[in-house]
């Protein structure tokens, strides 16, 4: 069985050069990526002729889709849960960490991606379940695939490790997994157009939420009653901090009915735990709409409105606050703090995290 097990006691550095092997290690990570991205570009264009063989046209075929309900019931959260830490990835050599972060930059280690037979070299998504006693980890190896590689649920106190996808599993993306808000299941980017994965915490269950959108759809968030998933559109070439307009946000009801438009140019959508607003990555920063589609976002004088940065938001549990993740190289990197409102916007730490892709969001840990 497969563990992450706590960080090791420390050992005497050996006479290697630590700054060289990693920069050699992300040199090869970044080839490996460039060949992976041109295979995925490639299947995904050919998933997209075939869509739009059969009328798709890349679109919605109405407001309301047709797919058979998935019957699939999912609860409320528990209890009202408080704000623990601040998470985010570090990438090191062979392996993947997951890390406070505050004022001071990263610090405590809580957990360590490790393989039962090999390294889990590439740690890209977390997610932190609703009562904060486990962790979905998103794991992929590109250059050297590993039977560790897929999505994860580990349990913080015993280290129980489930492993919901992968070599042992339905396959699928693992990308940017989402827990329900009854800490039941998992939504995560399906490997098929047009398509959420589903997959129950404890691995006995997938299933398939069917929009009718034929396109590349990204980022499930829930909402805290469990009854819809907003989610971002994505072109094949997909969109990035600074270009957002390719990419749509949308909701649909657990049955893939009621499929509704929210925001046209929108990215990296996040449900706040009251289920008032979702934020949402724009071009000049962080806007809020409810899920009605109405625009919710303070400072309205402003020429673009917006609030915070242009990075991807993640919500305190008690939704008090909004985190934003800013991983672009330069001077402004950083994760970013701000009130729900907008006010009192400071960068929290210039450790915004990092991963292979840059691709990877903090998560923020509940607390009782």
């Amino acid at each position: 069985m497969s563990v992450i097990a706590p960080p090791p006691p420390s050992t005497p550095k050996q006479p290697s050069d630590p700054e060289a092997l990693i920069e050699e290690a992300r040199r090869q990570t970044r080839r490996r990526r460039r060949r992976n991205a041109a295979a995925a570009t490639l299947l995904l264009g050919l998933a997209a002729l075939g869509i739009a063989a059969h009328g798709r046209g890349g679109s919605p075929t109405s407001e309301t889709s047709t797919h058979r309900p998935a019957k699939l019931h999912v609860g409320t959260a528990s209890s009202v849960m408080h704000n623990g830490p601040l998470t985010v990835i570090k990438q090191s050599v062979g392996h993947g960490g997951v890390y406070t972060v505050g004022r001071s930059g990263l610090g405590t280690m809580l957990l360590r991606c490790r393989g039962a037979h090999s390294a889990c070299l590439e740690l890209e998504y977390i997610a932190w379940s609703p009562d904060g006693t486990r962790i979905a980890l998103g794991v992929t190896s590109y250059g050297t695939p590993s039977s560790y590689d897929g999505l994860h649920v580990v349990d913080v106190a015993t280290r129980r490790d489930v492993q919901l996808t992968g070599s042992r599993g339905r396959p699928g993306l693992w990308n940017d997994p989402a827990w329900s808000p009854d800490g039941q299941w998992l939504a995560y980017d399906s490997d098929r157009l047009g398509e959420i994965a589903l997959a129950s915490a404890d691995g006995s269950q997938h299933r398939t939420l069917q929009t009718g959108y034929s396109a590349w759809l990204r980022y499930p968030t829930w909402s805290p009653d469990g009854t819809r998933i907003a989610f971002q559109t994505s072109p094949l070439g997909g969109c990035g901090t600074s270009q957002v307009s390719p990419c749509a946000i949308y909701v649909v009801h657990l049955d893939g009915t009621h499929l509704r438009l929210l925001v046209r140019h929108g990215a990296s959508p996040a449900w706040s735990p009251s289920g008032a607003v979702i934020a949402y990555q724009a071009r000049c920063g962080i806007r809020l709409v409810t899920p009605t589609g109405t625009d919710a976002t303070p400072n309205e004088n402003a020429s673009c409105r917006h609030i915070g940065v242009a990075g991807q938001p993640v919500w305190s549990p008690d939704a008090r606050k909004i985190a934003v993740a800013l991983a672009v190289p330069g001077p402004r990197r950083g994760l970013y703090l701000m009130n729900a409102d907008g006010s009192d916007l400071h960068r929290l730490s210039r450790a915004a995290g990092h991963d292979d892709t840059g691709l990877g969001r903090p998560a923020w840990k509940p607390r009782q």
